[in-house]
């Protein structure tokens, strides 16, 4: 079921009148790299005696006190480490807090900072610091108290005047002893009391220096029984990741109590919405967002935070115009194509932002896909059960429709065309007999924008996400985070197959007048820019590459003495905009480096009367690189 050739070139073709006949060229937001600080696994004392390594998850989340120049950035190696990032080309570690275990989230808010850890299948905790005074030197900084959440607190996030605090308990299954163990996924509240009076913004703060309210969120009422069944609809609504359509579970150690559709609501990342009334969490493996009422109605005096929708995040078509992706990591080439309307895409989300125009609320999403996968073992003995496969390992269970599409079955039959793309075995609609009558795949490879009032699409960014790095960063299109003594290019094209460069990360902010959207790429290691100011058609601004192109030191790999920032943000898990000081802060989960850029440039729309040589020929570019595919 393709599109034909003829409006691929007719496409092509504009792009190409486009670069002759422009006329006009829109100022771009870039980013300039300021400074990098590479952050030690661990230290021999205090923070000095640094061990450096990578792919220790030393800078997975971070947050800032931008009137104080500090940074608090959090990992898998047990650390909060306080960044002085005052003159971004001398950054230094001020101090350090061992945390107790692998943190997941941090946010700081008045003169607080709150870590999140988990312990597996285990109740987390939420850690609450005093913020860094400027005395205490290597690891004094001890919590005031830590809190109790359910299992996995994935994020956290405060209400301005910090009165509530709120984590996205994941609820991750796991193999415990040879049997899945799957808690169910909640939201925990913490409450303080907020002093009345006072004339300053800074004295309504709530006062967190004793401990709070309790409360949790669940989602028995709304999905509970028969309502998640009816929200699953077949696979028509929100995913369930151990439906009936899920094969790769076995009962002996995927028990049917441990895969109920409630078991499957993950809550993964959190947005407030811009007055607060309503919290929106991400169900990222489920490809769905809860809207929980936070806030009371004047009248409501037995008022409870409580969930009350569950929307599934629309699905793409692909065979469809401006849904083109490269589906083979086998072909050593870029070969982004429409294939087929038979594929559908869901974006599973990562994470969520909101941000304001006008009298609306939007909610950005970063598409990044997620499949459900749990081992157990290790070495040559691990054992692995997981919700996806090949495409071509499904060929012989097509319905008649589509196995009567001979293009769709050769190509699911080639390595080097669709037979390696990753499916959603569980997600991917079957008949009763057990055949495909629609393939699903992890993820749309974009970034979204939806209204916040009833979830409704605005805005998908298509094929931008490869197109452009097709386009400016050829040498590592789909590539993947490099291992020491590689490079990013030597991974080039080794994602295509499964979620391409997986959109993760954004940071959202107003410069300018201008509603910026930055987007990171967890693979490839890049992040985009997009003017946002009109979200039902952003405009597009720079890509820019933030890990080195070069070889990773194999001095890091068991741990060296010298750091290496010139290895750049691999991963950027975390992405801070300071608008005040029009900087965007990357923290890089793999590589421990974390960087600050300025934002440069002018998104005003301002045009000047001649394109640029730049624009004509990547312009010109575009067109040739086009006909050259077909």
């Amino acid at each position: 079921v393709h599109l034909g050739t003829q409006r691929k070139m007719q496409r092509w073709a504009i792009l190409g009148l486009l670069a002759l006949l422009c006329a006009t060229a829109v100022a771009e937001i870039k980013l300039e790299l300021a400074g990098q600080v590479h952050l030690a696994t661990k230290y021999e004392s205090g923070v000095s005696g640094g061990t450096y390594g990578y792919d220790e998850g030393v800078a997975e989340q971070m947050t800032a006190d931008i009137d104080a120049n500090i940074l608090y950035v959090v990992g898998e190696n047990g650390l909060m480490q306080v960044v002085n990032i005052e003159n971004p080309e001398a950054m230094n570690v001020l101090a350090a807090a061992d945390i107790g275990g692998k943190a997941t989230d941090v946010e700081m808010c008045g003169d607080y900072v709150a870590v999140g850890v988990g312990k597996g299948t285990e109740s987390g905790m939420v850690h609450i610091f005093k913020k860094y005074s400027g005395t205490e030197i290597g690891t004094e900084m001890a919590p005031l108290y830590t809190l109790t959440t359910g299992p996995l607190p994935d994020m956290i996030k405060f209400t301005k005047d910090c009165k509530h605090l709120f984590t996205a308990n994941e609820g991750e299954g796991a193999l415990v002893s040879g049997t899945f163990v799957n808690p169910e996924g909640s939201v925990s509240v913490f409450t303080w009391s907020v002093p009345e009076g006072g004339d300053g913004e800074e004295e309504m703060m709530a006062d967190l220096s004793k401990e709070p309210k309790t409360d949790t969120i669940t989602f028995t009422d709304i999905a509970g029984g028969s309502k998640g069944e009816a929200l699953w609809n077949e696979g028509k609504g929100v995913q369930w990741p151990f439906g009936p359509h899920s094969p790769g579970f076995p009962e002996d150690k995927f028990p049917a109590e441990e895969r109920t559709f409630i078991k499957s609501l993950e809550p993964e990342y959190l947005a407030l919405s811009t007055d607060e009334d309503k919290l929106f969490v991400c169900l990222q493996e489920s490809s769905a967002i809860a809207e929980i009422k936070i806030k009371a109605d004047e009248d409501d005096e037995d008022f409870k935070m409580s969930v009350t929708n569950i929307y599934p995040l629309q699905p793409k078509r692909y065979g469809n115009l401006g849904h083109e992706y490269d589906a083979s990591d086998k072909d050593g080439k870029i070969n982004m194509k429409d294939w087929s309307t038979a594929i559908v895409g869901y974006p599973h989300p990562d994470t969520i932002v909101s941000f304001k125009i006008g009298n609306l609320d939007y909610i950005a999403m970063a598409n990044e896909g997620d499949a459900v996968e749990y081992c157990e073992g290790s070495g040559d003995d691990e054992t692995c059960y997981a919700g996806d496969t090949r495409m071509g390992d499904v060929v012989d269970r097509l319905d008649d429709d589509l196995a009567e599409d001979e293009d769709l079955v050769d190509a699911m039959k080639n390595e080097t065309m669709l037979g390696r793309l990753k499916l959603d075995v569980s997600g991917s609609l079957t008949k009763a007999d057990g055949k495909y009558k629609e393939l699903h795949t992890l993820s749309t490879r974009s970034v979204s924008i939806y209204r916040a009032d009833g979830m409704l699409l605005q805005w998908d960014s298509g094929e931008d996400v490869e197109m452009l790095h097709s386009i400016y960063l050829p040498k590592i299109f789909n590539s993947n985070g490099p291992d020491p003594g590689d490079s990013q290019e030597d991974e080039f094209d080794q994602r295509s197959d499964d979620k391409g460069a997986e959109v993760e990360t954004l940071a959202v902010c107003e410069i300018d007048g201008r509603m910026l959207l930055f987007v990171g790429c967890e693979r490839t290691s890049t992040i985009l820019t997009y003017d946002v100011t009109t979200p039902w058609s952003p405009t597009w601004q720079s890509i820019i590459a933030v890990a080195g192109q070069d070889k990773v030191p194999e001095a890091l790999k068991d741990g060296s003495s010298t750091p290496a920032p010139q290895i750049g943000v691999t991963d950027p898990e975390g992405m801070y905009c300071d608008a005040k000081s029009k900087r965007l802060i990357v923290s890089g989960a793999v590589s421990g480096v974390v960087a600050v850029y300025n934002i440069a440039g002018s998104a005003s729309g301002a045009a000047t009367t001649t394109c640029s040589v730049l624009s004509i020929f990547a312009a010109a570019a575009l067109s040739f690189y086009a006909v050259m595919r077909q």
